[in-house]
């Protein structure tokens, strides 16, 4: 060795293996490079198949809706519950004014509101 160097076995004595570096090899550092962590692979949700049948349901869904609510409408006791607090629904000759028709129209979209968020909650 020398430069001021002392053999490590000279220090602890020769009880104990040293391990000692081959004299042609030299100091080197191994650079860590740190990677990105893998991440899963996220779900494809713009291809043709998923879109098309997402849109699909959901229309599916609001015309259901609507047929629902307007088949509830056209039965005799919701329209006489909802229509008897509606001043003006009814003509002269019995038939429904253009306020009633629109309250009922109104109703059915609340009402066909609540059935789509009924179904979509389901599918």
């Amino acid at each position: 060795m020398g430069d001021g160097y002392s053999n490590l076995s000279d220090i602890i004595g020769n009880n104990s293996p040293v391990q000692q570096l081959p004299q042609s090899s030299t100091f080197d550092p191994m650079l860590y490079q740190a990677q990105p962590p893998q991440q899963a692979p996220q779900p494809q949700y713009s291809g043709p198949s998923y879109y098309s049948g997402f849109h699909f349901t959901k229309k599916l869904l609001m015309y259901l809706s609507f047929f629902i609510a307007s088949a509830i409408m056209t039965f005799q006791t919701p329209r006489a519950h909802l229509l008897q607090y509606i001043p003006n629904a009814y003509t002269a000759g019995g038939v429904l004014s253009y306020t009633g028709v629109g309250a009922l129209a109104a109703a059915a979209v609340i009402v066909s509101y609540l059935i789509s968020i009924l179904l979509g909650n389901l599918v």
